[in-house]
């Protein structure tokens, strides 16, 4: 270049930055065009740049509740309210983002649509829906399933429009390949069998316990119009029932506590409150099992050899743990048993399978489950002395089941 004359080039800076500024040779910049003043010797162009990045966020509906939300993993964002939202942390251009739920209240699943993707541009179409957990169950073809989106209605499994609320669809799951349950069938297993007479006192199925009534055997339901045993593999749903404590009988399981609640009630009896359930199960002598304070391995139905969610689908997907309710994880070998089949299984006063078989509601308003189940050994404590409080009084699965308690009279 001869002295004198000006210089004009192209900036152009990596990907994922821009250009924010430079200087130097008497220049100016425009766009991305750099021209110098008069060039009478050596000089220097200085660039600054800067990087380039991305809020990502959108908007939140229905939610009742507080709500964790979070980018790729790492980057929390608590939301309380309807309406947009953007999380601190923004993405660089051209990187990777996925909003996915990390908290949700109690009494609502939410769902995550348009939430992943490259950002090359501010995000503001992520759509977060919540509802209520009770309007989520659904069915195709007759086949039980569960409202999500699509994208994660995957695997084996099917995906159905039109029958769940926004943009969700029906999710019904395919079974272990070999199994012989059809889900659209609603077994009566309980047919044919009879409450016998109370104890000390006590109505039909109870036994007296200090001064109070408990129910011998978990309960099982008859609907009350008709006396007719309900399937022992289906929530009741809004039908009338009534409880009942009968020997040989699968137990109800798929039951939440208010139906529980009202299921005793309507047998004009009531959920047993903890410390009944305690004195029940642990006898006088406060025991850890109703048997004793030595394990046996071989006593109560606490010690299923397989998992019966992984049994039923058979697959480890993380998919099957949107199915803790389907009806044919209980009718898989080595699940539920009958009552009292486990006759070593019992307390100093005569009460069945009050550790392990199904875990049991008690009268807890904040939702409290005794006892264990057949599958979960010693979580959450040995025996009697098992507890869960991590559900409502809404939840139901293949696990929850219940017995009642009365006055005596």
């Amino acid at each position: 270049m001869a002295e004198g004359e000006s210089a004009t080039f192209t900036l152009t800076a990596n990907t994922g930055y821009a250009i924010q500024s430079a200087t130097g040779c008497g220049g100016s910049l425009s766009g991305g065009t750099y021209t110098t003043g008069p060039i009478t010797g050596d000089c220097t162009v200085t660039v600054n740049v800067t990087e380039v990045a991305f809020s990502i966020g959108g908007s939140v509906s229905d939610l009742s509740g507080t709500l964790v939300l979070q980018n790729n993993s790492d980057d929390d964002l608590t939301v309380t309210s309807d309406g947009p939202f953007a999380f601190n942390t923004r993405v660089s251009s051209s990187g990777a983002y996925e909003i996915t739920v990390r908290t949700q209240p109690a009494t609502q699943r939410c769902f995550v649509q348009n939430g992943s993707g490259e950002a090359t541009a501010d995000v503001t179409t992520a759509d977060v829906q919540c509802f209520a957990l009770d309007v989520l169950n659904c069915s195709s073809a007759g086949v039980p399933g569960t409202c999500t989106t699509a994208t994660q209605c995957g695997g084996a499994q099917t995906a159905t429009a039109g029958t769940c609320p926004g943009n969700l669809v029906c999710c019904t799951p395919l079974l272990a390949a070999g199994s012989t349950c059809d889900p659209t069938i609603w077994p009566q297993p309980n047919s044919g069998l009879a409450q016998t007479a109370g104890t000390g006192g006590c109505p039909e199925g109870m036994l007296l316990v200090d001064n109070f009534c408990v129910d011998r055997y978990e309960a099982s339901l008859v609907e009350a119009s008709t006396n007719i045993p309900w399937s022992p593999y289906q929530n009741p749903g809004s039908t009338s029932v009534v409880a009942v404590s009968i020997a040989s009988a699968v137990p109800q399981a798929y039951i939440n506590q208010v139906q529980a609640e009202a299921a005793c009630a309507s047998a004009g009896k009531r959920l047993c409150t903890d410390s009944e359930w305690l004195r029940a199960c642990r006898g006088a002598d406060a025991q850890t099992y109703p048997y004793g304070n030595v394990y046996s391995a071989t006593a109560c139905n606490d010690t299923s050899p397989t998992n019966p969610v992984l049994t039923t689908f058979g697959t480890t997907d993380a998919w099957i743990w949107n199915y803790v309710s389907h009806p044919c994880i209980n009718q898989s070998p080595d699940s539920l048993a009958v009552t009292g089949q486990h006759f070593a299984c019992v307390s100093a006063e005569g009460l069945y399978d009050m550790a392990g078989n199904l875990q049991e509601w008690t009268a807890d308003p904040a939702g409290t489950l005794r006892g264990g189940s057949y599958d979960m050994g010693g979580l959450n404590g040995d025996g009697c002395l098992s507890v869960t409080r991590t559900h409502t009084t809404e939840y139901s699965d293949y696990r929850t089941g219940f017995r009642c308690c009365a006055d005596n009279w």
